[in-house]
C-alpha cells in the first residue's frame, strides 16, 4: 500500500492514481453521510473512533517495547521498525491518529460528569501517552493547539481547567516512567524531543507538581467561567510564539534556545530543504497556467528528485529521499495550484466553523489535525476519517440515537474497523 497525499495520482507504477482515486472515494463518503447523517449518530462515532484509537495505542506501547503481537513491522523492516507503531503505519501517520483521537476523548472527559469521568480520564490520558513513544513534533503541537482550542469555548470552567491540569500531571508521570523504564526494559527507539524533554525527572517532575498543584486550586474553589481568560492566555501564548520564531530568523545572533526555530534546510528533520525547493519551482519554474492549476499528480517526488545529483544530495542530508512536501498545503499547491489550495483551506476551514458550533471536540480534533499536516503528509488510514468527522460536523446536534440506530452504527463502526485491519495485515 502505497501513503500517498492527495495531490498525488501514483507514488508507484503499480498504483497509478490510487492518490486521486482516494480523494474521490473520500469526497464521495463525505457526501453520503452529509446527506444522511443525524446529530444523534455523532457521540456514538466519538465512542467508536475513540475506543479503536485506544487499541491501536496499546498496540503502539507494545511494540515501544519490543513486543509486535500482529507480527507486522518488525518481521519485514528489522532495519527500520523504529519508524513504525501500531497498525497506523509511521509514526507520523499514527500522530495524525493522535490528533483525532486525542481531542475527542479530552472534550469527553473535561466536559463529562458522572461516574464516567474514571474511564474518560483513562481513555484520554492513554491516547495522550500514545504520543511519548511517537515523538512526532507535529503531533505534539496538533494535539496541544486542539485541547488548548477545546478549552477556549464558552463550556469552560474553572473546574473543567482543573481536569485539564489532571491529564497533563499525568501525561508528565507516563513520561517520566518511561524513561526509568527505558533505563532497564529493551526498547525500539529513543525518546525524541518533547517526548524526550517530558521524561526528564527535573523537567517533568516540576511539570507534574505544577500541574497537580494547579488542579488542587483549581477544583476546591465553586466553578466560575473561565473562557475569556483562556483566550486570552491563548492569543498571548501565539504572539509569544511568533515573536520566537521571527527573532530566530531574523537576529544576526540567535541565542541558543531558539536555535530549534531557525529556519534552514534541516529544520525540522530535514523538510526545509525539500520546502525551499518546492516553493521556488512554484514561484520560478511554473508557468501561470500551472501556478493556478497546479502541475497534476506525484509531481512533488519528480521535482524533489529530477535527477541523480539531487537524489544523491538528500539522500545525504537525509538519509532518504523525500516523496513528498512533508506539508500537506504545499502539497496541494504544487500538485492542484492556487485553485486546488483555495479549495483543500475552503473545505477545512467550513468544517472548523461547522465543527466548533456544533460539536467542539469535532471541531478540535481537526483543527489538531490540520495543524499537524503542516508538517507530515496524508494517507489511506487517517485521511478517510478527516472527511467522515468533516461530514459529521455539519450536522445539527440531537438527542443521542438509541436502540437500533445504535446498533446499526456500532456495528457498522465495527466492520470499518475490521476492514482497515484485513486491508493493512491481508
Amino acid at each position: 500500500m502505497d501513503f500517498l497525499a492527495p495531490g498525488q495520482s501514483g507514488g508507484s507504477p503499480h498504483c497509478p492514481g490510487n492518490g486521486l482515486l482516494l480523494l474521490l472515494l473520500c469526497t464521495a463518503v463525505y457526501g453520503l453521510i452529509a446527506l444522511f447523517s443525524s446529530g444523534g449518530i455523532v457521540p456514538l462515532f466519538y465512542r467508536v473512533l475513540v475506543a479503536t484509537g485506544c487499541v491501536v495505542t496499546l498496540l503502539s506501547w507494545l511494540n515501544y517495547w519490543m513486543i509486535d503481537p500482529l507480527d507486522a513491522y518488525y518481521a519485514f523492516l528489522p532495519e527500520k521498525g523504529e519508524l513504525f507503531l501500531g497498525t497506523v503505519g509511521n509514526i507520523n501517520f499514527y500522530g495524525a491518529l493522535l490528533c483525532l483521537c486525542v481531542p475527542l476523548a479530552a472534550g469527553a472527559y473535561l466536559q463529562g460528569t458522572g461516574k464516567k469521568q474514571p474511564w474518560r480520564y483513562a481513555a484520554a490520558l492513554l491516547l495522550c501517552s500514545g504520543l511519548i513513544p511517537a515523538g512526532s513534533d507535529g503531533a505534539w503541537l496538533g494535539c496541544a493547539v486542539a485541547v488548548l482550542a477545546l478549552c477556549c469555548t464558552q463550556n469552560t470552567t474553572t473546574h473543567v481547567l482543573a481536569r485539564l491540569c489532571r491529564l497533563f500531571a499525568g501525561l508528565s508521570a507516563c513520561a517520566m516512567v518511561t524513561r526509568l523504564l527505558c533505563t532497564v526494559l529493551p526498547f525500539r527507539a529513543e525518546l525524541r524531543t518533547v517526548s524526550a524533554g517530558l521524561g526528564r525527572p527535573l523537567t517533568g517532575g516540576c511539570l507534574l507538581l505544577l500541574s497537580a498543584l494547579g488542579a488542587w486550586l483549581l477544583a476546591r474553589k465553586p466553578s466560575r467561567h473561565a473562557a475569556v481568560a483562556m483566550r486570552v492566555v491563548c492569543i498571548g501564548l501565539f504572539v509569544l510564539c511568533a515573536a520566537a520564531f521571527l527573532a530566530a530568523n531574523l537576529l544576526t545572533s540567535v541565542p541558543e534556545w531558539l536555535s530549534f526555530l531557525h529556519f534552514d534546510e534541516r529544520w525540522a528533520a530535514n523538510r526545509g530543504y525539500a520546502w525551499q525547493k518546492l516553493w521556488v519551482i512554484y514561484t520560478e519554474d511554473m508557468t501561470p497556467l500551472q501556478k493556478l492549476f497546479g502541475l497534476g499528480g506525484d509531481a512533488v517526488k519528480a521535482r524533489l528528485n529530477p535527477d541523480i545529483e539531487s537524489i544523491r544530495y538528500m539522500t545525504l542530508l537525509n538519509g532518504d529521499i523525500f516523496d513528498s512536501a512533508h506539508n500537506e498545503f504545499l502539497q496541494h499547491l504544487v500538485c492542484g495550484g492556487a485553485a486546488g489550495l483555495f479549495c483543500w483551506c475552503g473545505f477545512l476551514f467550513t468544517a472548523l466553523r461547522r465543527g466548533f458550533r456544533n460539536f467542539p471536540p469535532l471541531g478540535a480534533a481537526l483543527l489538531g489535525y490540520a495543524v499537524q499536516s503542516f508538517f507530515s503528509i496524508s494517507m489511506p488510514g487517517v485521511f478517510p476519517l478527516v472527511f467522515v468527522l468533516a461530514a459529521l460536523a455539519g450536522t445539527a446536534p440531537s438527542p443521542p440515537a438509541t436502540g437500533n440506530t445504535a446498533r446499526v452504527v456500532a456495528a457498522g463502526g465495527l466492520l470499518c474497523v475490521a476492514g482497515v485491519l484485513m486491508m493493512l495485515f491481508s
